[in-house]
Parts: structure tokens; C-alpha cells; sequence
């Protein structure tokens, strides 16, 4: 009898042939930098990822936020681990869109009978269930791997917030470290005075504990937020891949806020059409959806097995046929599979649910967060800081008459740079609103192309307002007090208090930092070149005068 099997082996053939889902050469790396140029984030070229050559390019000048994310996006650990994991995933949705390899037995039975030949028998089966659910499997697998690499894409994009947010915390740090030294000098300065008062017998012992512990506490913060400034310096360079020990320069001036930030309503409708998160979750829903369908008519099939086989008889004569095995569903349906899809199906649809809610609020936060750190600049600017350097121009000239001490004029120019340390944490705070702002839209902000050269220099500030102020006799004479932050060099040797003319000369006051040197603690403070001078006055004319001054 003759067997007509070509068709089945035809059919196997086939499926074999077709099963194979296509992934890239690359792994789909391209199509997520694909995803973060179109959200303005410039990936590197796959020939300057960790090549030493071009990250050293990167950091010949003084880092920005945008070098930083720059030389992250290519020098990041973290980053090569999220890559891989890419690599993973596809195989994972290359092993889904394959069909079961096919199986083959063989058996060889030897015969008790003397004369006759073995019984040989063999064969090949693979699942045709298998082979009838690969178009539906397919089509779940190539969409997995396009959720997956949004997700990825989305993970960089994590990168790239903390990059800059990493920056923006250093940077102010650095500048508000130079305040507090600042402060701690005047509360140094203060306590020699204080010294020489108690040495004339004309400062209560109390008064001189006082002033001895301002002096204290001011070094301690200046000391606790030069220990943050490194901290965040650590930070910023795990982020790009440096060592601290390493020479780079970092640009440490926070950068001028916008004139205009971004539409509100505009940026929802941007967060919902970027946001990867948003979008994976979309995709997730749907194909769960598709999979639950496809789980709802395939419980019934079962497991179905065809395959052909040939057997040898002991006689010599052969036999070969085609061979069928069904799992009949009576006692099972695979009604499990079917709870579990609906379960992930549910789970899915509530995350979209979550997201469609979060992202909306995510963005109104941030915004908010933008608008309200901007007001408080905007108070700085125009309310506080003149208010303070006025307080101090005042208490200049009433000490110049002797109608306040000179400890009470230093206390308020402490607080004048208190204002400081909190205009600086304003600005940051602005800063890192727009960075958080970026995360809730997944984009770059449109304003971002408003972000100019221009950079804080409290100094220049204070110039301009304290230009023209009379300082006669006493004077804390500001014409000079350079907060210049492109180098990070500070200066503070030349403190002098002379008590023959009463002057109080910070001229030379120099606070250079936009070159700062990363690698190294920041300088420890040095007090040993603070003079309290002395000229032609004698010594108990000048006691004399500061008892007076002092009550």
C-alpha cells in the first residue's frame, strides 16, 4: 500500500522554514537612539562609545550640563548594563517567535526468532500546534521587542535626568561651600575682635563665649558644606564614568532661569505623545489583549503532534505512514492559561489607567515646582538681596557715627550672605524643577532653546546696587567683591581691620571659581593671614576707642 505523505512533510518543511523571527544586527540599538533623537537627546556614535580619545575631547574645557550628558551617554556604566539588557530581551522575542524543534526517535529491537532482522523503526514529529499558533506568536514577539526598546530608550533618558541633576546639585554646592567660607571668615573675623575686646577688659565673659561660639559654628557649616560639595561631586562623576582623582574642570556657575517657560497645556499634550513609559504601557495592553484572544481558542486545541515515520519489519518488509497524537482537553481546558492572560490583561489596562492620570499630574507638579522656584528668584532679586545690601550700607554708616558696634555690623553682613546661600538654593531648585519638568514630558523642553550663555554672579548684582554708597571713615567698601566663579580660586589674605582709621577694608575679597578643579577636597580654610593692624594709635588709645564703640 502506497502512503501519500509529501503534503505533511511539505507543511513541516514550511513551518520550519518560517518560523524564525528577524532581529537586527545591532540588537535594536539603533532604533533606540532613533527614539532619543527625536526627543532631542543626541546619542553617540557607536565608534565613540568608551573611546577614551573622544570623552577626553568632551572634557578639555570646563564641563557644562550639556558636556556632562554628553560624555555620560558614552562613558556610563550603567548605561553598557541597559544596552545589554537590550541584547537579552531579543533574545527572548527571538526564542517567542520560533516554532518547537521538531523531534526524532529511533528504535532498534533485536528478534528472539533465529533467521529474522531486527525491528528498526524511526521518525520525525514536531507540534502542529505550534506550526498554527506562530503568525499570532509572531506578531506578539515583534511587538514585545518594540515595547522593550522604548523601555530601554526610557532608561537612558533616566541617565540623562540624573546626569543633570547631578550637575545642578554640584554646581551649587560649590557656590553655596564659597558663601559659607565666606561666613565663616566673618564669624572669625569677629571673634579676633572679640579677642582683643576681652583682652581690654571691655567684653563680659558671656559675650566673648557668644562670639567664640558663632565663629565655631559658622567653620562647622562651612566645613559640613564642603564635605556636600564633594559629596556631590562623587556623584557627578560616577554618572560619567570618572574617577575623582581625575582632572576635570567643571563650569560652577548656575545658569540664568529663561525669560519664558513653556505653555502648560502644551506640555500634557507632549508628555502623552513622549512619554515611552506612557507608550510602552499602551503597547503592553494591547498585546495582552491579543494574546488572551489567542489563549481563548487554543485552550481548546490542546497539544497536536504530527510527524512521519518508517519501520523496518522483521520479515524485511517496510512500512511508513504519517503519526498524529492529540492531547484530548476533557479534564483540563487550560483554563489556568486563560486566568492568567486575563489577569496580566487587567493588570496592564490598570497600569495604563495609572499613567494616563500620573503623567498629567507629573507634569503640572513639575511646572509648578519651575514657577514657584522662579517667584522666589524673582524675590531674591528684586525684594531680599537689595533689601540686605541697603541693611548693610546703613549699619555701615551708623557704625562710621558710633551708633552700632562693629560686631553688629558683621552680624548683618552675615545675614547678607545667608540671603545669598538662599537665592543659590532658589536657583538650583529652579534648575532642578526643569529637569524633573523634562522627565514628566519624556522630551526636551521647547524653552530649552532659551537657555543662553548667561550665568549667576551674585556679585554683579551686588555691585550695581551698592555703586556710589559713601563709606568714609568705616567702610565695607563692595566695589571689588568679585564672586567671579571661573575659577574657584579664593582669596581672602588680604583681610585687614585697622583700627587707626576704623576701616573695614574687603576689597580684596575674591571668590574665583569657573575653573574649579575636581579630584580633591575643596582648600581647607586658612586663618593665619587675618590681621587685626594696628598704626600710630597707641594701644590704650585705641582700647579706649574700642570700649567705646563697643557700648
Amino acid at each position: 500500500m502506497t502512503t501519500h505523505t509529501s503534503p505533511i512533510i511539505v507543511a513541516v518543511l514550511f513551518g520550519l522554514l518560517s518560523g524564525c523571527t528577524s532581529i537586527p544586527d545591532d540588537l535594536g540599538k539603533s532604533d533606540v537612539d532613533a527614539l532619543l533623537n527625536d526627543r532631542g537627546i543626541q546619542t553617540p556614535e557607536e565608534s565613540q562609545v568608551n573611546n577614551t580619545e573622544y570623552i577626553e575631547s568632551l572634557s578639555t574645557e570646563a564641563l557644562t550640563a550639556d558636556t556632562a550628558v554628553r560624555i555620560a551617554l558614552a562613558n556610563n556604566s550603567k548605561l553598557k548594563t541597559t544596552y545589554a539588557e537590550l541584547g537579552i530581551a531579543a533574545a527572548d522575542v527571538y526564542e517567542a517567535g520560533r516554532i518547537q524543534n521538531p523531534i526524532f526517535h529511533y528504535s532498534n529491537l533485536d528478534s528472539d526468532e533465529s533467521g529474522e532482522s531486527n525491528l528498526e523503526t524511526f521518525g520525525l514529529v514536531t507540534s502542529f500546534t505550534s506550526l498554527i499558533t506562530l503568525p499570532s506568536r509572531k506578531r506578539y514577539a515583534e511587538g514585545e521587542f518594540e515595547r522593550v526598546k522604548e523601555l530601554v530608550a526610557a532608561d537612558v533618558l533616566e541617565i540623562v535626568t540624573e546626569t543633570e541633576n547631578a550637575y545642578y546639585d554640584y554646581v551649587a554646592a560649590e557656590q553655596m561651600a564659597s558663601v559659607q567660607s565666606q561666613i565663616a571668615k566673618a564669624g572669625y573675623l569677629s571673634f579676633e575682635l572679640a579677642k582683643r575686646y576681652d583682652k581690654a577688659g571691655n567684653l563680659s565673659p558671656r559675650e566673648f563665649l557668644e562670639e567664640q561660639i558663632t565663629a565655631s559654628e559658622t567653620k562647622l557649616e562651612s566645613l559640613d558644606a564642603t564635605a556636600e560639595a564633594y559629596e556631590k561631586c562623587a556623584e557627578l562623576m560616577n554618572l560619567l564614568g570618572f574617577s575623582l582623582g581625575q582632572d576635570i574642570d567643571v563650569f560652577t556657575q548656575l545658569p540664568v532661569p529663561v525669560t519664558e517657560e513653556d505653555d502648560l497645556d502644551r506640555l500634557i499634550e507632549l508628555a502623552r505623545n513622549s512619554r515611552l513609559d506612557y507608550s510602552a504601557a499602551h503597547k503592553n495592553a494591547d498585546l495582552l489583549a491579543n494574546k488572551l484572544g489567542v489563549t481563548n481558542w487554543t485552550r481548546w486545541l490542546g497539544d497536536l503532534d504530527i510527524g512521519i515515520e518508517h519501520e523496518q519489519e522483521t520479515d524485511g518488509a517496510e512500512l511508513t505512514g504519517p503519526t498524529f497524537e492529540w492531547e484530548i482537553p476533557i479534564f483540563s481546558q487550560n483554563r489556568d492559561s486563560k486566568l492568567r492572560a486575563n489577569a496580566e490583561l487587567q493588570m496592564a489596562i490598570a497600569d495604563v489607567k495609572r499613567l494616563d492620570v500620573e503623567v498629567e499630574n507629573d507634569v503640572r507638579l513639575a511646572h509648578a515646582a519651575v514657577l514657584n522656584a522662579k517667584e522666589r528668584i524673582n524675590e531674591y532679586e528684586k525684594g531680599l538681596l537689595p533689601a540686605r545690601i541697603d541693611d548693610v550700607a546703613r549699619a555701615q554708616e551708623e557704625e562710621n557715627f558710633m551708633l552700632i558696634g562693629t560686631f553688629e555690623l558683621l552680624e548683618i553682613k552675615r545675614e547678607e550672605y545667608e540671603a545669598y546661600l538662599g537665592y543659590l538654593g532658589a536657583v538650583k531648585d529652579y534648575w532642578h524643577g526643569r529637569v524633573e519638568l523634562s522627565r514628566a514630558v519624556g522630551n526636551t523642553l521647547p524653552s530649552s532653546s532659551l537657555v543662553g550663555d548667561s550665568h549667576i554672579n551674585i556679585e554683579d548684582y551686588l555691585v550695581s546696587k551698592s555703586e556710589g554708597m559713601d563709606h568714609s571713615g568705616h567702610h565695607m567698601d563692595h566695589s571689588e567683591h568679585n564672586m567671579d566663579h571661573s575659577g574657584h580660586q579664593m582669596d581672602h589674605s588680604e583681610h585687614n581691620m585697622d583700627h587707626s582709621e576704623q576701616e573695614m577694608d574687603h576689597s580684596d575679597h575674591q571668590m574665583d571659581h569657573s575653573s574649579h578643579q575636581m579630584g580633591q577636597p575643596n582648600e581647607e580654610m586658612d586663618h593665619s593671614e587675618h590681621q587685626v593692624e594696628s598704626d600710630s594709635t597707641s594701644s590704650s588709645e585705641r582700647d579706649e576707642h574700642d570700649a567705646h564703640q563697643h557700648h
